[in-house]
């Protein structure tokens, strides 16, 4: 459900997992380049020292994408950048999807400090979140000594109308569970709208215009997720879907029509899902989902 590979402007952002990441480069990133105990200083990891550590935490971040809960990347300059094409470090966004918030996360080698690249990231995972996930919350703190992330974070967050939520204490807990205080902000989806005058357009289309596409919604387990189909697939999904309950909307001229739930032998019926709030002000020609820095502990950015 998450986008494979993101493009911005100078980053391209692939998964953090195997298929797309040299293990051995990787260790080397993890366990010696140069900074490195800079740059893990604020974060929940320390500096690798064995590779079985590495291919554990490519092994870890593949599956938490594949459970919905994290969409993890390698963060890579793109052409025109100076490292083109290196891994540059790594960013992500954790969903929380009972409370429909959206937390991102990021660390990168020092080499690449100094160039924007952190609130230029976070743009495109604040339309993954908004645009694409439909989260109502994007939500991103750091430790309170944390002046480099404090800078980078209070940037985008002002440019995207969120604000400063405060000083919370003994608010998060680091793996070796020591409790930290946090400074934490948040953007939320209506602030988001307001502020890019209807959304951005970092992510692109996946399946073109969206007016022609349909929105569907499901709920697996414990997750609420929003797929986009193209028209000519969207019965056909319906029943490859077969025992998972939807509730799906179609765009038309500005207009939408609710399709009645489908249900097909082979998998458990769910309870349909019911729209959270109606996105008024988004343009009536798209369709998009109708629903929903922080590196990860104790470092937040």
């Amino acid at each position: 459900m998450f986008p494979e590979t993101i493009e911005t402007e100078r980053l391209r952002l692939e998964p953090s997992t195997s298929e797309y990441v040299d293990l051995q480069t990787f260790y080397r990133i993890c366990s010696s380049d140069p900074g490195i105990e800079e740059v893990t200083q604020y974060t929940s990891w320390s500096p690798h020292e064995t590779i079985k550590e590495t291919r554990e935490y490519l092994e870890r971040s593949a599956q938490q994408r594949e459970d919905a809960e994290v969409a993890g990347y390698v963060v890579r300059p793109r052409e025109g950048e100076d490292g083109a094409g290196d891994i540059a470090g790594c960013t992500g966004l954790r969903v929380q999807w009972d409370r429909q918030v959206g937390s991102p996360g990021i660390w990168l080698r020092k080499r690449f400090w100094g160039r924007g690249y952190s609130g230029e990231r976070a743009a495109a995972l604040m339309e993954l979140a908004f645009d694409r996930l439909d989260l109502e919350l994007f939500m991103v703190g750091h430790l309170p000594d944390n002046e480099p992330s404090e800078q980078a974070i209070s940037r985008y967050i002002e440019q995207f109308g969120g604000r400063r939520e405060g000083h919370l204490r003994n608010s998060i807990t680091d793996l070796d569970d020591n409790i930290h205080d946090e400074v934490r902000y948040s953007v939320s989806h209506t602030e988001w709208l307001d502020a890019t005058d209807g959304g951005t357009r970092i992510l692109g289309d996946p399946w073109g215009p969206r007016s022609l596409c349909k929105t569907t919604e499901f709920r697996i387990t414990s997750h609420h997720v929003p797929i986009w189909l193209p028209t000519a697939m969207a019965a056909t999904h319906l029943w490859i879907a077969s025992g998972v309950t939807s509730r799906s909307r179609w765009s038309a001229a500005g207009s939408a029509l609710n399709l009645a739930p489908t249900n097909a032998p082979g998998l458990p019926d769910t309870q349909p899902i019911q729209h959270s709030r109606r996105r008024s002000q988004r343009s009536a020609q798209w369709l998009r989902p109708d629903s929903r820095d922080s590196t990860v502990i104790p470092r937040r950015g």
